[in-house]
């Protein structure tokens, strides 16, 4: 029996990049800043989830592959969802930190978010 698609796949289909940022601050749109940074947050906590439940499905393949009910490709296949979701919490974390930084300066506070002073 096969299972659907991770859905971390799904939602990567869906996701707004960094390019989406620089590209608002390039044209000064800040509205359009503000929009991907709150999706960028909602990747993360979604990755999150997405990595706990590929953690239990691989916890759970293992244990059929032990009774003989699965193959050692379907362990395989599980290991790689896993490291898919762990990957895409990654790139949304940092497209997340990207996002904040451009939003800064496009609003003239990223010397101040970051406590530096000219003197």
């Amino acid at each position: 029996m096969r299972r659907a698609r991770s859905p971390i796949q799904a939602a990567s289909r869906h996701s707004y990049s960094s390019v989406h940022t620089r590209d608002a601050v390039a044209g000064g749109n800040a509205e359009f800043a503000k929009q991907p940074r709150h999706l960028v947050g909602a990747r993360v906590e979604f990755g999150r989830a997405a990595v706990g439940y590929s953690e239990d499905n691989l916890k759970a393949e293992m244990a059929r592959f032990t009774v003989g009910t699965s193959t050692n490709n379907d362990v395989l296949l599980r290991q790689q969802e896993l490291k898919q979701a762990q990957e895409s919490v990654a790139r949304a974390t940092a497209d997340l930190l990207e996002g904040e930084v451009a939003l800064a300066s496009l609003t003239g506070d990223l010397l101040e978010t970051y406590g530096v002073t000219l003197k």
